[in-house]
């Protein structure tokens, strides 16, 4: 126990502070935990879920393919534009946005895609780009979770669901997830709008 503790303690401090790639730390961390037999090799292959692991090589292709296009770009300058250059109204469109993305695409990708545009908006309006920033990660975190793919942790669990005799249709998560998501931003907006303005 005390061995897994630490294996899983280093794996995570290497991971956080990136002083190796995070791929080859977490590599390294599941290849001791098998070294020191804390987990039987055949029981470690057993636990991995390929279906979770291909959607998540398939959505980081489409998702380097529709980055090199330009896409989120454009949609983000166009709702910018929306907005005529009013403050909150840019906040808020780009906080649905933000959300509107994130429900398809991986949280982290979708804010290091569109946060250099809206510093660049905030630069050109001169006005504090930090509110911008951390409504658009809110945003991010909200919109995930309206559907299976748009988090890593909804895959991971529907995975473990589906492993575990449970089946959870896209269109029934959706529903559910999507009154949680619209509450949330709901609520959100509100916040901000009375927070920064």
């Amino acid at each position: 126990m005390l061995i897994a503790l630490a294996i899983f303690g280093i794996t995570y401090l290497l991971i956080m502070t990136e002083w190796i790639n995070k791929m080859t730390a977490a590599l390294l961390g599941g290849f001791l935990v098998i070294v020191f037999h804390i987990v039987e090799q055949h029981k470690a292959f057993i636990a991995v879920d390929w279906n979770v692991i291909f959607l998540l090589i398939g959505m980081m292709m489409v998702m380097a393919v529709l980055k090199e296009t330009g896409i989120f770009q454009y949609i983000a300058i166009k709702t910018a534009k929306l907005a005529k250059a009013s403050p909150l109204r840019i906040m808020l469109f780009m906080f649905a946005v933000t959300a509107f993305i994130s429900a398809f695409l991986d949280n982290v990708t979708t804010v290091m895609i569109l946060v250099p545009i809206a510093l660049l908006i905030a630069g050109e309006l001169k006005i504090n780009p930090i509110p911008y920033i951390i409504t658009m990660a809110i945003a991010s975190n909200i919109g995930g979770t309206a559907t299976m793919i748009g988090a890593s942790a909804n895959i991971v669990s529907i995975g473990i669901a589906h492993r575990n005799g449970y089946v959870i249709k896209f269109k029934d998560f959706t529903k559910i997830g999507i009154i949680y998501t619209l509450n949330s931003l709901l609520l959100s907006s509100l916040y901000i709008w009375i927070r920064y303005f």
